[in-house]
């Protein structure tokens, strides 16, 4: 007996320091697990990796262990409400069991059942939350993507309206540096183009009109 209440007594004399430390290790923790590892957007980082995705979304509060908890203490005290029925059923007398059998376990179901309302409302809120949060992200993903599309299609536009204005100015500048006329598409004949030509009368060769003899054969050329 004396060593129970002496061991009562040091646990009660070093919990103060256990508490102090406890609770100083569980705010840095915290601190650090809601700066590093708990932000919504890092959960798509641990998609490769199922338990650090499940311990996100459990240190979040998304996944709620609530609602199992409450499935198996449903199957305990159903359990232990049917044996009692049993039981009072050979002892206390046949209608008790039946009474604790049948109205017992209704009661424990209906008790349920109200907390499970309570729970499923809970997550079915959640989900609707994380559609909403989900077609919000997926909408502002394509509006950055039209947006992305129209801004490069406004600068292809603007590229080729600078082109277009570049030609045009070196049209213009081509048109003032070489004028089109008639000069210039019909040039003056040479001086050799303009020189007649004269035959000999003894070979037939076209000789130059100042030529005095034949290219050919050497004749003596008549100018006529």
């Amino acid at each position: 007996m004396y060593s129970s209440y002496y061991g009562a007594y040091r646990f009660a004399e070093g919990m103060g320091p256990v508490l102090v430390i406890g609770l100083i290790g569980g705010i840095i923790l915290g601190i650090i697990l809601a700066v590093i590892f708990m932000p919504s957007k890092k959960r798509d980082s641990y998609s490769h990796k199922p338990g650090l995705q499940f311990l996100h979304d459990f240190l979040n509060f998304k996944a709620m262990i609530l609602g199992i908890i409450l499935k198996v203490t449903y199957i305990v005290f159903a359990f232990v409400l049917t044996l009692l029925g049993l039981y009072a059923m050979f002892t206390a007398g046949f209608g008790t069991g039946i009474l604790i059998l049948i109205f017992g376990n209704l009661l424990l179901r209906i008790l349920y059942e109200q907390m499970m309302i309570l729970f499923s409302i809970h997550e079915n809120m959640n989900k609707i939350t994380n559609q909403i949060t989900g077609d919000n992200e997926n909408q502002d993903a394509s509006a950055s993507t039209d947006q992305f599309f129209d801004k490069m299609s406004d600068k292809i536009k603007q590229q080729q309206a600078k082109m277009q204005e570049r030609r045009e100015e070196t049209a213009r500048n081509q048109e003032q540096q070489y004028p089109e006329s008639d000069d210039v598409q019909n040039p003056p004949l040479s001086e050799e183009s303009q020189v007649k030509t004269v035959f000999c009368t003894k070979c037939g060769q076209p000789n130059k009109e100042d030529y005095k003899f034949c290219v050919k054969c050497g004749n003596p050329v008549d100018p006529q």
